[in-house]
């Protein structure tokens, strides 16, 4: 039959033949009797089809075994019946009974009315043997009261069968949807799920069922979560005292305040939320300013009285004491309480939640817009843990919401939970943040070459410029060694004139031993270089040595001595490459607070960026045939500007296009055929780091460039 159509399908069985007639009568359909004085004499057939009874269709049959027959075909069909009128007693075949539950092995979803004029079973009988949906009438029977029982019956029927078609449309979804799905009841305890969820864990839904949803995720336990809820409460309270109000009077839980004095003596409720008033049948504020006598009895006051007097900290659920709470209209209703604490002035209050069954769990609040209020404030509280049956831990995420079914006042039915498996989404993270990693590593490596390679070019050159002057020491060794022999050679052959010679020459060389030596020693500022130059890169490689991040040392110094020694690590690399070298410094520049190498190893780099770009642009001028080229300048000035240190440093070197000009300071973007791409990368990591900004200008290729850095005095980075 069509899943849309009402069934009106009805089956009577009844040994009596005029019975069976009489129920055909009563369920056909038929126009209703009226009275022509009521209704008049004249009647439209509009009128006629609106007083049309709803008709059924009967089947009869007079023994049991037909009727079960009848049944059977019928559902063959797919056209089954919805009620079955049975009589008990239809000798010689089945009884009633019998019939009845044939009828119920057949198709479980028949309705099924015992029609009798005796006692031979009791309802209770009944309904052991047949289980559900089954009625019993006394004969003789009133004709109103067979239509409506196969009218209420068809339509429960009807309604079953709709219920039925959503539960396989929700079941076809719940099972074909990817993501794992759970539904819960109020209490958070599991009542369907789909595959997708019972493979994440590794157990069968049909051992879920039931089951608290908690047990299966390593996150803080229900009292944990009231008890974060008492913190934010707290806050609420000290920070919005009006919202703190109606946060609690709308509140999806049963909540009673209570004002206390300040030795913790209950003095009267204070306010209450919807929920608890629908709990015990109370409306709007007809509690508010109430003694506690009202819901709960002396004994159970003191006992409430005792426990907030023991509480040591602001929270504390003490489940072995529940509370018969006086209802309205007189019954009682157990619940055990939560206590909150809220400290004030002038007096505190205790937020007491009651929990029953009926109260909505903990671990659904965050579902409800209650719930967001405090979650918001809580950071990473949507990724947890659950617990395969392995004990393997899956990271996951949580979203859901809470359904309500039913108008009478929202009732919470339950809950629908989202689980998003972040297992792929944490190797990917983590196949990123390794992929970073290597790449810090590389770029670190990349900037301590780079910086060391700088300094140990101008270190290089000094020490060639020493080994030469030690060639010039060695010929002098070499000089007196050789006038020592001659002498020595004299002496033992006798030859006295010789020897005096020999004997002169060396007085007049070792007059102008000194003079010599003068003049091949190194001088001060080369060994000066030297030294500070394997110092420098001793303090590249140590700020290096923490990590991928290089911890940095700020600290109070002397400018002018900061670029001394930048012109003395530099001196060697611009006289090479015939580069003139100028400071513009104002006096009284107050020390900075600065990482004082990291600094120095920055100018280092752009003072040799400047003369490599003045070198090329000579090149350049000289392969195109110019007979002037300009000398090569690099201008360092340091400017002060408020809270400020402006360092710019420019020179007369080939320039840079201005399309390009942003590229600059990317990791190992170079515009030289053998640069690395380090270099300004790491100045410009340095810069922001320090809280500071770098900018680059040129006019274009063959114009030149200044670079400027605006770096905080005193600021620490």
């Amino acid at each position: 039959m069509d899943k849309s159509e009402a069934n009106r399908r009805v089956l009577v069985v009844d040994d009596e033949h005029d019975l069976l007639k009489s129920y055909d009568d009563i369920l056909t359909a038929r126009y209703k009797r009226q009275s022509m004085r009521a209704k008049g004499l004249f009647s439209t057939s509009e009128d006629e089809e609106k007083d049309k009874t709803i008709g059924f269709e009967v089947s009869a049959a007079d023994q049991g075994q037909a009727a079960v027959e009848l049944a059977r075909q019928a559902l063959k069909e797919e056209r089954p019946f919805a009620v079955a009128f049975i009589d008990m007693r239809m000798p010689p075949g089945w009884d009633g009974l019998e019939t009845a539950r044939a009828l119920r092995n057949l198709d479980t979803r028949i309705n099924i009315v015992i029609v009798t004029a005796f006692a031979d079973k009791s309802i209770d009988e009944l309904q052991s043997v047949l289980k559900y949906d089954v009625l019993q009438l006394r004969k003789p029977f009133i004709s109103e009261e067979i239509y409506q029982l196969a009218w209420s019956l068809g339509r429960s029927w009807d309604r079953d069968r709709e219920l039925e078609q959503e539960k396989a449309f929700s079941d076809c979804i719940l099972q074909t949807m990817d993501e794992p799905l759970l539904i819960l009841d109020t209490r958070a305890r599991i009542q369907r799920c789909n595959p997708a969820f019972a493979g994440l864990i590794g157990i069968e839904c049909v051992e879920l069922i039931g089951r608290e949803v908690a047990q299966f995720f390593t996150e803080e336990s229900a009292d944990q979560v009231l008890s974060h809820f008492q913190c934010e409460l707290q806050r609420l309270h000290d920070q919005n005292y009006a919202l703190f109000q109606t946060t609690l009077e709308a509140a999806p839980l049963p909540v009673l305040v209570l004002e206390l004095a300040p030795n913790r003596d209950i003095r009267s409720i204070y306010l209450n939320s919807v929920k608890l008033g629908q709990m015990l049948g109370y409306s709007g504020g007809e509690l508010v300013g109430q003694p506690l006598d009202r819901l709960l009895n002396l004994k159970q006051i003191s006992t409430l009285q005792r426990q907030l007097r023991e509480i040591d900290t602001v929270f504390s659920c003490p489940e072995e004491h529940p509370f018969h709470w006086q209802h309205a209209d007189g019954r009682k209703v157990d619940a055990t309480v939560c206590l909150l604490l809220i400290e004030a002035q002038e007096h505190p209050y205790v937020v007491m939640q009651l929990r029953n069954e009926s109260t909505i769990h903990p671990d659904l609040l965050s579902m409800t817009p209650f719930g967001k209020l405090f979650e918001n404030n809580r950071e990473g509280q949507n990724e947890q843990i659950m617990v395969h049956r392995t004990g393997e831990e899956i990271a996951v995420a949580v979203s859901g919401s809470l359904f309500v079914v039913g108008e009478e006042q929202q009732k919470e039915r339950g809950a629908v939970l989202a689980i998003h498996d972040l297992r792929s989404r944490k190797r990917e993270e983590a196949r990123e943040q390794y992929a970073a990693f290597q790449s810090g590593i590389a770029e670190m490596s990349a900037t301590i070459l780079h910086n060391v390679g700088n300094t140990v070019q101008g270190v290089r050159e000094s020490f060639q410029d020493i080994l030469v002057r030690i060639g010039e020491f060695r010929k002098i060794q070499q000089l007196y060694s050789s006038l020592s022999d001659q002498l020595k050679s004299s002496r033992e052959q006798g030859d006295h004139e010789a020897e005096e010679k020999m004997s002169q020459t060396l007085l007049d060389a070792s007059f102008k031993l000194p003079a010599a030596i003068g003049e091949v020693l190194p001088p001060e500022a080369l060994l000066q270089r030297v030294e500070m130059g394997v110092e420098h890169i001793f303090d590249v490689i140590r700020t290096q040595q923490v990590g991928a991040r290089p911890e940095i040392h700020q600290t109070y110094f002397s400018l002018p001595q900061l670029l001394n020694d930048l012109k003395i690590l530099t001196q060697s690399d611009m006289e090479k490459q015939q580069v003139e070298l100028q400071f513009v410094v104002p006096e009284g520049i107050a020390e900075p607070y600065l990482p004082r190498n990291q600094l120095l190893q920055a100018l280092i780099n752009l003072l040799k960026n400047g003369a490599e770009s003045i070198l090329t642009r000579m090149d350049q001028e000289i392969q195109a045939g110019r007979s002037e080229i300009e000398r090569g300048l690099v201008r360092l000035t340091i400017e002060l500007d408020e809270t400020f240190l402006l360092i710019r440093v420019e020179d007369n070197g080939n320039g840079v296009d201005p399309e390009i000009k942003e590229k600059l300071f990317r990791f190992g973007f170079t515009t030289k055929a053998s640069g690395s791409g380090f270099g300004l990368h790491s100045i410009g990591n340095f810069v922001v780091s320090c809280g500071g900004k770098i900018a680059m200008e040129s006019d274009g290729v063959g114009l030149g460039a200044s670079i400027e850095m605006k770096l905080p005095m005193n600021k620490r980075v």
